[in-house]
């Protein structure tokens, strides 16, 4: 029913056989759904592709290329990605809309120790962000975006939604894509997750709710919880949440320098 492909420097393919999943008018109404999204989001329709009840898209992980050697694994699981992030090669390539504002996301990484501060200089906004992703997957992919902990990346639903004010933005977009079928899409999520030798003995941490209840109730157990935004989402937040398990340095200590 649903097949992973193997990930490549950060992205991977999914295949979806619909026709396993879904009734006849199920399917209908998931085709329906999938063009009103391609119509409203380009980097959606760019990424996707649903003929004869297969539906094919691309999303993204970050795992470390090098050896665990001695520094703990801290495995950040996101609700799900963003079109425009997978588009461009890299988790929150920038914010949401046109004009390629640096996310803020990066920064409460950097406070929490977890992906070192990346600033470009460059003016164009998009050439900025281009370059500063490059860098950060590179740190992330070389394992050496903290000092202290061995990072990997992922999300717990796999397909991409905009970012934009849509209906169909975010994890709810992909609940509601997949309501009839969504505790076996879950299923499939989880086992894929799973499967991933960096999970193994590393500090889960979840950051959207609904995704983390999920996984919770599937696999009963309780990884960690970290709000992206709203209250307690702030860096310090995830910092302290880190260091109740691990022993990090002091802020001011963590980085050697910042560009």
């Amino acid at each position: 029913m649903v097949e992973f492909y193997q990930v490549k420097r950060g992205n991977y393919s999914v295949e979806l056989d619909l026709n396993k999943l879904f009734d006849a008018d199920q399917l209908s109404l998931f085709s329906s759904r999938y063009k009103t999204i391609a119509a409203q989001d380009a980097d959606f329709k760019a990424l996707t592709s649903l003929r004869d009840g297969f539906f094919r898209y691309e999303s993204e992980t970050l795992l470390p290329l090098i050896g665990e050697g001695f520094k703990p694994k801290v495995f950040i699981v996101y609700g799900n990605p963003a079109t425009h992030s997978v588009r461009n090669g890299m988790f929150f390539f920038s914010k949401s809309g046109d004009k390629f504002h640096r996310s803020g996301i990066w920064g409460k990484l950097a406070k929490a120790g977890l992906v070192a501060p990346v600033r470009s200089r460059i003016k164009d906004n998009y050439e900025a962000r281009l370059k500063e992703a490059n860098i950060r997957k590179l740190m992330i992919l070389s394992g050496a975006s903290s000092t202290c902990f061995l990072v990997g990346v992922t999300t717990f639903y796999s397909l991409p939604t905009p970012a934009s004010e849509s209906s169909y933005s975010g994890v709810a977009g992909v609940e509601k894509l997949f309501k009839p079928a969504l505790k076996e899409i879950a299923k499939a999520e989880v086992k894929r997750i799973q499967s991933y030798p960096f999970t193994d003995g590393a500090t889960i941490v979840f950051t959207q709710k609904s995704s983390y209840e999920m996984y919770c109730k599937l696999t009963d157990t309780e990884p960690e919880f970290w709000p992206i935004r709203g209250k307690g989402s702030g860096g310090d937040k995830l910092a302290k949440l880190l260091a109740d398990s691990h022993h990090i340095p002091s802020e001011k200590d963590r980085w050697t320098s910042s560009e």
